[in-house]
């Protein structure tokens, strides 16, 4: 397997107007393509993409986003309750990080993400609060019905990759997922499915995001209808 990693892509803040505020990210590879949307998942942030970025071609162009309420992007406006946040020293903060992800994180990859996650706390220069929104943990009970994902699934007409953690995490009934892996299989305009060993974060820890990285090269590489394929044969890159 040579390796993909010729140059180191490039990286920039991006900030993006809303009616509220601002939503932040980073901005990987060239600017002058449409670029992949990378979303990271609930409380977390866009630092959860920087060391998978990083081992992309420097051709492709990803765009990470903080949701609103993570990392550093603004808090929706008001209209629930906010009560003042608690702050913590930073080997605290980071423990607690790594406490709530149950073993999913490694400490480098929870420092990589908390460098978003965290800032000094006004009141204490040694201490740190949380940047994410504390009114999140309230709006993450509100979740989507089974009829609902499926609806979802039923939309989905684009080429589709899932890479699924093995043990990974597990919310939903087994056979759930599968009726909706083929829902989305009936749908899709190319479909591929990998399980790959390593916890929910896979993609951030360092023995499992380099096996996550070749599949995601290669699934941008083989796909025609995007502008990535020719550029990234044309340098030499392979898996």
């Amino acid at each position: 397997m040579a390796d993909c990693k010729i140059t180191e892509p490039t990286v920039k803040e991006v900030e993006i107007p809303v009616p509220w505020g601002l939503v932040k990210g980073k901005w990987w590879g060239p600017e002058d393509r449409q670029p992949f949307l990378a979303v990271h998942g609930w409380q977390d942030n866009c630092g959860s993409f920087d060391a998978l970025a990083s081992l992309l071609a420097p051709e492709i162009s990803l765009l990470c986003i903080d949701l609103p309420g993570h990392g550093l992007s603004s808090r929706m406006p008001a209209g629930l309750t906010e009560s003042s946040q608690p702050s913590y020293e930073y080997a605290e903060m980071v423990q607690i990080a790594m406490d709530a992800h149950n073993g999913s994180l490694t400490k480098q990859s929870c420092e990589t993400m908390m460098k978003r996650g965290m800032l000094r706390s006004p009141q204490n220069a040694r201490e740190f609060t949380f940047t994410r929104d504390p009114r999140l943990k309230v709006a993450g009970l509100a979740m989507f019905s089974k009829d609902q994902v499926y609806a979802y699934a039923d939309k989905i007409s684009c080429e589709y990759l899932n890479i699924r953690a093995r043990p990974g995490i597990k919310f939903e009934l087994p056979e759930v997922y599968g009726e909706l892996m083929d829902k989305i299989k009936s749908t899709a305009k190319r479909f591929e499915y990998h399980e790959l060993p390593g916890t929910h974060h896979l993609h951030m820890n360092e023995g499992s995001r380099e096996q996550v990285a070749a599949v995601v090269r290669r699934f941008i590489r083989e796909n025609k209808a995007n502008g990535v394929k020719n550029v990234v044969e044309e340098n030499g890159i392979e898996q």
